[in-house]
């Protein structure tokens, strides 16, 4: 598994965020999950990078913050 902590206020949260999406489109067959969680509007958001239509909008995205404001992100759980 890989579940990714994810800063959006620093300037490179965009391109690990897209990095992680293309290292997920490689390997995927190799994990059980591959999960980008950041904290947005007090709760934990997650984006699931092992779904296609995610790993597409985060490759296509100008922006790490709307990505994960998104319907593309759900809450976290443990």
């Amino acid at each position: 598994d890989i579940v990714d902590p994810h800063s959006l206020h620093l300037s490179d949260a965009l391109p690990k965020l897209k990095g992680l999406a293309e290292y997920a489109e490689k390997h995927a067959g190799k994990y059980r999950r591959i999960e980008s969680v950041a904290a947005f509007n007090g709760k934990l958001k997650v984006l699931d990078l092992m779904e296609p239509t995610v790993r597409k909008q985060v490759l296509d995205s100008d922006n790490a913050k709307s990505l994960f404001e998104s319907e593309l992100a759900f809450d976290y759980m443990n």
